[in-house]
């Protein structure tokens, strides 16, 4: 290994600032490390979730979500029990065995239908993985009794300020509190951040990476910002698709050896890059078609919905093999 990359690996500053700026064979150099990385450690396996987008209903005012309650523009929805039971037993007869469950954040909401969806897929031999936000600690112990195993709640951002700002006046500090008392509990955490989010810089992303690392999480995701034109941020330009990318090759670099990366929707076109910078996981849209373009954490258009055809179309440009979670 280079020096370059002998330094990005003991985490120091200059070179990640170097690596996350880099472009050409510089970034050619970087995404082979990272994929030798996870092909020698954990297989050159592409990893496939079926996403569930369960409701949208949400009551955070996060100044970079088109689901903010602020929005009233946006047709509200919850899912229905037989139409959840239908997206799931369509994952089973797929081969998909882990289920993704996505919600707005609200407490208020009942955690019961969630449960029943979990114990269901757990019947049908599905694994589930839940992001439903901050909920009550008795809330995720039922959630964890009831099967589900994997447990993501995102950062978006290593800077406090920024946080507090574009979260709705919430503390990044409470944030992480509830990441390391779900992993008391017993779930696989997941965490992940937006690349471009409005006042951030290069340096918030260097420390994004050291964050991260000490939260040492079992999934670690990268978004990249794109202006929802329903939320507050609508007017500010899109992150930068290269240093997303380039950050997805840093956390496979600098990571333990088993942590699963997805490559996102909010990629566009460009997800196929993701793979060859070390990612390997993608979702499967699986929410009902009549409440698919309902659901835009990032965006209200354009939004890339993930078949199984795309999947697979995927996996042979980055030669990876479909395969089941892990």
């Amino acid at each position: 290994m280079n020096k370059w990359l002998t330094g990005i690996a003991e985490a120091r500053d200059p070179q990640m600032r170097e690596a996350l700026d880099s472009r050409l064979h510089k970034q050619q150099e970087l995404f082979a490390a990272a994929s030798t990385k996870r092909d020698s450690t954990i297989g050159n396996k592409l990893l496939v979730r079926g996403s569930l987008e369960y409701s949208n209903i949400c009551a955070n005012s996060c100044s970079f979500c088109g689901m903010t309650v602020r929005n009233r523009e946006l047709n509200r929805y919850t899912v229905s029990e037989s139409d959840a039971r239908k997206a799931i037993s369509l994952m089973a007869r797929m081969g998909i065995k882990q289920l993704h469950i996505v919600s707005g954040e609200d407490r208020s909401q009942p955690i019961r239908p969630v449960v029943e969806m979990i114990q269901y897929a757990g019947e049908l031999g599905i694994h589930t993985t839940v992001v439903l936000g901050e909920r009550l600690e008795r809330e995720y112990r039922e959630l964890y009794d009831a099967g589900a195993s994997r447990y993501i709640l995102k950062i978006e951002t290593s800077n406090p300020e920024v946080y507090y700002r574009s979260k709705g006046r919430k503390s990044l500090k409470d944030r992480i509190d509830h990441l390391m008392r779900l992993r008391d509990i017993g779930f696989k955490i997941g965490t992940g951040v937006i690349v471009g989010l409005p006042g951030t810089t290069l340096e918030d992303v260097v420390n994004d990476i050291k964050l991260i690392r000490e939260i040492d999480p079992d999934m670690a995701s990268v978004s990249v910002f794109s202006p929802n034109k329903q939320s507050d941020y609508r007017d500010y330009p899109p992150g930068d698709v290269d240093i997303a990318l380039n950050l997805i090759a840093l956390l496979r670099l600098v990571l333990r050896d088993d942590v699963l990366i997805p490559i996102g929707t909010s990629f566009a076109q460009r997800q196929a890059e993701g793979l060859l910078a070390g990612a390997n996981v993608v979702s499967h849209h699986s929410t009902p078609e009549q409440h698919i373009d309902d659901f835009s954490a990032y965006r209200a258009s354009s939004r890339l919905k993930t078949g199984y055809d795309r999947i697979v179309s995927l996996a042979d440009s980055a030669n990876m093999a479909v395969s089941e979670y892990i």
